[in-house]
């Protein structure tokens, strides 16, 4: 009788155990699917802004005094457009969206006055999904030079840096006689 006792909790436990990780499972799931949502948001607001940054006044009409009330613009492409919304870019199945502020960066001198005058900024996009899963990410970019297209047509571009400040042209489009040759064995 302890033996057949001794089982059944074993076996209680085991059931438990195998419920709890389904649930985790699902969890991680759910979030994994808000966090594509913000990525989404994220991508959708770096398209916006590159058109969005004016000569010398960078981002200042998209930021406002010390980050109170940050904008969330409309011209976004499926910002704050909800889950099966026909302006949601992501599919109606899934249960996702996305919404997307701008904010100055805190190292800004203008921040205080609501004026951006480094060309950074943070794209705070929060991306919600299934079961009210959330994920907010943070997103510090630079676009010091206001360039609105980098190169067209071409496969790579030779100075460019990660801050978007290159100073030198695209490169020239690679053809076979400067493409490099790799040994096979």
């Amino acid at each position: 009788m302890v033996a057949l006792m001794a089982l059944l909790s074993i076996g209680g436990i085991a059931l438990l155990s195998t419920r709890m990780e389904l649930a985790s499972s699902g969890h991680d799931r759910f979030t994994q699917m808000a966090t594509y949502a913000a990525e989404s948001g994220a991508n959708a607001a770096m398209l916006y802004l590159r058109a969005e940054c004016a000569s010398g006044s960078y981002y200042s009409s998209l930021v406002e005094p010390n980050n109170v009330n940050p904008q969330s613009p409309v011209e976004i492409y499926g910002n704050n457009k909800p889950s099966g919304d026909a302006l949601n870019p992501l599919a109606p199945t899934m249960k996702t969206a996305y919404a997307v502020t701008i904010l100055n960066d805190t190292a800004d001198p203008g921040l205080a006055t609501g004026e951006d005058l480094n060309g950074i900024i943070v794209i705070r996009s929060v991306g919600t999904g299934p079961n009210q899963s959330q994920v907010t990410l943070e997103i510090e970019v630079q676009n010091a030079a206001c360039m609105v297209d980098g190169c067209d047509d071409d496969f790579a571009q030779r100075g460019m840096t990660s801050l978007n400040d290159s100073r030198a042209g695209c490169s020239k489009t690679v053809s076979f006689a400067n493409a490099a040759t790799l040994a096979t064995n």
